[in-house]
């Protein structure tokens, strides 16, 4: 029976013989999966004189660490999250869509053309309609009756102002409406306009005088009333028009 020593030397003198190098060519094996594989050891001979050589410790191996197509990615659409499969993002995160715009602007646009219509249509109505309301109500009271009236030119000068604010707040309806936020700079300037020419008109209107209250003092109390309750009017309008741009991912630029 031959030692241990023995057995290793004639393996050696074996290999020597044959012209393989001690220490290669000793197939080992691989666990991959579930399956096992023979891959040569380091610095084994194959055939046509190829050389296979194992990667060193800590050296990126091949196909590691690389995106890969086909995988499932998380996609955050309209702030809720989505599983689908798609191709990795360039920078490692998931693709982020933004939501659609707010229709706020849409609708307060749409809403302040109908008011701008409406107010053509009463200012023209005024315009037209004023002095056939003073021949009515003087063919009703007599002589009388006409010192009270409001003379007509009023009538037309509110009726123009009427017509035009309501062209302009179409205008500015339409702009907000395309989600375009010159819309909202232009209906306030109107508001405010409009707001202004209302005083001044209310200023310059004729007032009878009565027993009980001079022409001037009942001026003083309209244009007061006048200024206070359109500037509270015009407040709560201009909150109104900027409603669309207190909204987030209001889509206005």
């Amino acid at each position: 029976m031959q030692s241990c020593g023995e057995l290793k030397s004639s393996n050696l003198h074996g290999r020597k013989m044959q012209g393989v190098p001690p220490n290669q060519g000793t197939p080992q094996q691989m666990v991959v999966g579930q399956s096992q594989q023979e891959v040569p050891s380091q610095g084994y001979m194959g055939q046509q004189g190829t050389t296979f050589q194992q990667p060193a410790v800590g050296q990126p191996q091949p196909g590691v660490g690389q995106p890969q197509q086909g995988f499932t990615t998380q996609q955050i659409m309209g702030g809720q999250v989505y599983e689908g499969g798609g191709v990795a993002s360039p920078y490692g995160g998931p693709v982020v869509y933004a939501g659609p715009p707010s229709q706020a602007a849409k609708i307060i646009g749409i809403l302040l053309m109908i008011y701008g219509g409406f107010s053509i249509a009463g200012g023209l109505l005024t315009a037209a309609g004023g002095g056939f309301l003073n021949s009515y109500m003087s063919s009703m009271g007599g002589s009388e009756m006409n010192e009270l009236l409001t003379p007509t030119w009023v009538y037309v000068i509110q009726g123009v102002v009427g017509a035009l604010t309501g062209a302009g707040y179409m205008y500015a309806g339409w702009l907000m409406q395309a989600f375009q936020k010159k819309g909202v700079w232009v209906a306030w300037g109107i508001l405010g306009l409009a707001y202004l020419v209302s005083i001044v008109v209310t200023a310059i209107t004729p007032y009878p005088s009565t027993p009980d209250m001079s022409d001037e003092s009942l001026r003083l109390i309209s244009v007061g009333t006048t200024a206070f309750c359109g500037l509270f009017g015009a407040a709560i309008c201009g909150l109104i028009l900027a409603i669309p741009l207190m909204v987030s991912n209001n889509g206005m630029e």
